[in-house]
């Protein structure tokens, strides 16, 4: 199998199998060192004779032999050593140096894991290491754990078995596992010295049989009686078959490597996108974010409250007071009520516009003060200027001066007709009775009859002519009509008729006539009663309607819009405060998402490369 260690090597490195990389260094190592060492573990069961083979392999055979599995220490033996010593390695990674080897004791070693010892004896190849386990069969899990983790670093195995006892379950098993290691098994038969030949060559064939362990591969030795040829020979064919072992175990290492380094991908590939940490960072911040946004609007929302409120409240004092203070006007009597009126509106609408300043100013500065849990600054809320909201361009479009005077000419006209009228009619009606006493009397009597029913009749005439007078001007209660005014001017024409028949009231009548188109007295009684009857009405009407059609729609519409204003004034001040806080907020949602989008990006980009290295992998 052509396999390139180095690029197995680099394929772990980048996808950070570390524990990985170290084996395939610790490989590459080897394969490149040529004096590098076989490492051969004595593996058999507790009392099979294992420290008494390796002491009969060294000068100082000062290794202790145990009576009872007491330590899951490692002693790995290295031969051909300038002088003899030990290393003792603890649990912390602190070695030891120990010159006097049989001072070490398994009682005192306690949990340290590898004793290295250093001989001078030449039995054995420098490049073999000669490694003593814990028995196979010890009831200790330490000591089973010790050997099981030790072997992936063997490429060999030697067997020890005491010919005296019988093939244990664990011995066997152990036989099968190494079978598929593919790792190089000897196996060494000891204490021979208490059998015969035959019975020697008889176990040695049994366990040729049983074990399927190869003929040349199982030794026989008594270390006790120094017979241990056939192991030195051994050792012999190991050393020269050194780099076929090296091969072949280092094959298998790196096949199961692959496999695992497989298993390991296909782990990673079907591993989700993990993203979930700046997934919730991101929500998170969203919510800090809404949360920040949810003060603002209920910041704005809150002042916009107390401002429309300052807003109706002082929409509905403008009305009442310009309500009460123009009824007042227009029911008094004014030389101008149209200049009056205006500046009683102007008047009462720049006092309710200094309220409304002065209630908006108020909420302003209350909302300034108030401190908030989201770094919202508030305080610019008092720096608003409200100084320059003003009322401007409400309509003014009455004439109350003139309402209820415009049919005072035509009343003064019936006033003027109805009184010459009558003054016609009791200057007849006085004629009339003096002509007939002129026919009855004597001409002396009739003279003075005559005379003094002239004098009689311009006296009642002047009387009747000033009730008659009185009574027209009732007129001006009546609402004139075009049918009444056109009865007016014929009765005109009719009183004209009359005068012209009856010369004889000419004088009477021019009288009358200047009495009665007097201004001092006909004006002034038309224009009182028309004023009462026509006159107030008719401005308390036009009040009305002008506040409800002009004035309360433009007042309302302005304040309205003033209040828009201070409105958006607030929106942009506290959304200024909130400005520092949401920025920061935005940008670090900004950045987690630029670091989920990075992530996603490196996943599909570690998921390529996986399956690029799956697809490399399953070649070897």
């Amino acid at each position: 199998m052509d396999i390139d260690i180095n690029r197995l090597l680099q394929i772990s490195d980048e996808l950070g199998f570390k524990e990985i990389s170290n084996r395939l260094s610790k490989i590459a190592k080897k394969q490149k060192a040529a004096d590098c060492p076989l490492v051969l573990p004595l593996v058999g069961e507790f009392s099979s004779g294992k420290t008494t083979l390796i002491n009969s392999l060294t000068d100082s055979k000062a290794l202790e032999t145990a009576t009872k599995p007491t330590t899951a220490t490692i002693f790995e033996v290295h031969f051909g050593a300038a002088k003899s010593k030990a290393i003792v390695l603890d649990d912390n990674g602190q070695s030891t140096e120990v010159t006097d080897i049989a001072a070490l004791k398994n009682s005192e070693l306690g949990s340290k894991p590898v004793v290295t010892v250093f001989d001078t004896s030449t039995k054995v190849p420098s490049s073999i290491v000669l490694v003593d386990t814990p028995g196979l069969s010890s009831p200790d899990p330490r000591h089973r754990q010790t050997l099981i983790d030790f072997l992936p670093s063997a490429e060999a195995v030697l067997l020890v078995a005491d010919i005296n006892a019988q093939l244990t379950r664990s011995l066997t098993e152990f036989v099968k596992t190494m079978s598929l290691t593919k790792k190089r098994l000897f196996l060494v038969l000891t204490k021979t010295d208490t059998k015969s030949k035959s019975e020697v060559e008889a176990s040695r064939k049994y366990i040729e049989d049983n074990l399927h362990v190869g003929k040349n591969n199982i030794v026989c030795v008594s270390a006790e009686k120094s017979d241990i040829g056939e192991l030195l020979n051994l050792f012999g064919t190991i050393q020269k078959d050194k780099a076929q072992i090296l091969e072949k175990v280092n094959e298998q290492r790196i096949s199961m490597i692959v496999k695992e380094m497989l298993a390991r991908i296909d782990e990673l590939l079907n591993t989700p996108n993990s993203d979930d940490a700046i997934r919730d960072q991101i929500a998170q911040k969203k919510l800090e974010l809404n949360k920040v946004q949810r003060k603002i609007d209920n910041v704005i929302e809150a002042a916009k409250g107390e401002i429309e409120d300052a807003q109706r409240d002082c929409s509905r004092k403008f009305e009442d007071t310009i309500s009460e203070r123009l009824e007042s006007l227009v029911s008094g009597k004014s030389n101008d009520f149209d200049a009056e009126a205006l500046s009683t509106i102007n008047g009462v609408a720049s006092l309710i516009l200094s309220e409304y300043r002065d209630q908006v100013s108020k909420t302003l500065h209350v909302h300034a003060a108030k401190s908030t849990e989201d770094d919202i600054d508030m305080s610019t809320l008092s720096s608003i200027d409200v100084s320059s909201l003003s009322i401007k361009g409400l309509s003014y479009n009455l004439d109350l001066n003139s309402l209820g005077h415009e049919y005072d000419g035509y009343i003064s006209t019936g006033v003027k007709v109805a009184a010459a009228a009558a003054v016609v009619a009791a200057t007849v009606a006085t004629a009339g009775a003096a002509a007939g006493a002129a026919g009855t009397a004597t001409a002396g009597a009739a003279g003075t009859a005559a005379s003094a029913g002239t004098a009689g009749a311009s006296a009642a005439t002047i009387a009747t002519a000033t009730s008659v007078a009185d009574t027209a001007t009732d007129v001006g209660s009546m609402v004139v009509t075009s049918k009444l005014l056109s009865r007016l001017n014929k009765a005109e024409k009719v009183v004209s008729n009359v005068s012209k028949k009856y010369e004889m009231i000419e004088n009477t009548e021019e009288k009358i006539q200047q009495k009665v188109t007097s201004k001092g007295l006909v004006s002034s009684m038309v224009g009182f009663f028309t004023d009462k009857a026509m006159g107030k009405p008719q401005r308390r009407r036009a009040i009305h309607n002008y506040m409800d059609d002009t004035l309360m729609p433009q007042f309302n519409s302005q304040l309205k819009h003033m209040t828009s204003v201070v409105v958006d004034s607030v929106r942009q001040s506290v959304m200024q405060g909130a400005e520092s806080a949401m920025t920061e907020m935005t940008n670090a949602i900004n950045s987690l998402r630029e670091a989920q989008k990075k992530h996603e990006d490196e996943y599909q980009r570690r998921m390529a490369t996986l399956r690029d290295y799956k697809n490399e992998l399953a070649l070897i």
